[in-house]
């Protein structure tokens, strides 16, 4: 691996995506709409076909971290995958304006209150939009003649990490596998988790944007399934790899990286023997 993936892998792990940031102003959020979605990818340069990996990004969106989920996308093309950032927000036209209010209504979501039900219920359209296009950019990655149709996984974070669990349980969509970082899973697509390939399940126990009950009720909901699951909860760890004085655990990140490549590289047969540089 060289240096400088490892380094930037580090960053992104680490705490790039906090979604707990103070905010001051909030955005009417926009009605669903189906629009166009972009997604990039970033191709090793080699002899393929490649296993593929499809990024979800998480509430910060690409407008405020795209450089990051791009400096993932080309690491993770370094280590021999097709990886396809999607532009998930584009399908309900959401922008950085939109963010803050977004943030609250998926805090409230969360909640187990009767507040918290009404806004699932509103965030429940929205959420489908976005889901369709992940579904979409799955199958569209197959049909790229660099891609082994057969191999293909979802990493998310965050939001990016529920989305991700939730394309996992549409049997239809056949991936390989799917890591998730400081996500869940949906609590309405509870009794789908018998469709799940292999999931990787890392969190912190220190998360106050999504708190550790969503990862350790996916966990046991798999365990139940007997499905295949690896699950990594760091202790005194906030929502992405943050400490409880704002910095970042960098060891709890770079731990996160390794166990996460390890796993990626077992379920999608990853072969970098194939690999001479690569291209985006």
């Amino acid at each position: 691996m060289s240096q400088p993936y490892t380094a930037r892998l580090s960053v992104i792990l680490a705490g790039a995506l906090l979604l707990g940031q103070a905010v001051s102003t909030e955005a009417a959020a926009p009605p669903p709409r189906r629009e166009p979605v972009r997604v990039e990818r970033f191709v090793p340069r080699g002899k393929g076909p490649f296993p593929a990996i499809v990024l979800l990004h998480g509430l910060d969106g690409m407008e405020q971290g795209g450089k990051v989920y791009r400096g993932l996308a080309q690491g993770l093309a370094d280590e021999g995958y097709v990886a396809v950032v999607v532009h998930y927000f584009e399908r309900t036209g959401t922008k950085k304006e939109d963010l803050p209010r977004l943030l609250k209504r998926f805090r409230a979501g969360l909640e187990d209150t009767r507040e918290g039900d009404e806004v699932r219920q509103d965030l429940e359209a929205t959420f489908s939009a976005w889901l369709g296009a992940v579904k979409e950019a799955v199958a569209d990655v197959r049909k790229d003649p660099r891609v082994d149709p057969e191999r293909v996984g979802l990493v998310g974070f965050s939001l990016g990490g529920f989305l991700a669990t939730s394309a996992a349980t549409q049997e239809t969509l056949k991936v390989r596998c799917v890591v998730e970082l400081f996500g869940g899973l949906p609590r309405a697509l509870a009794d789908q988790t018998g469709r799940m390939p292999p999931a990787l399940i890392i969190h912190g126990d220190r998360d106050e944007v999504v708190p550790p009950r969503e990862a350790e009720s996916l966990r046991d909901l798999l365990k139940k399934g007997e499905r295949q699951v690896e699950y990594q909860v760091y202790r005194g760890v906030g929502h992405c790899f943050a400490t409880p004085k704002g910095g970042t655990d960098w060891v709890s990140a770079l731990d996160a990286k390794r166990r996460a490549l390890t796993f990626l590289s077992r379920h999608l047969g990853q072969d970098r023997s194939k690999l001479t540089s690569c291209q985006r």
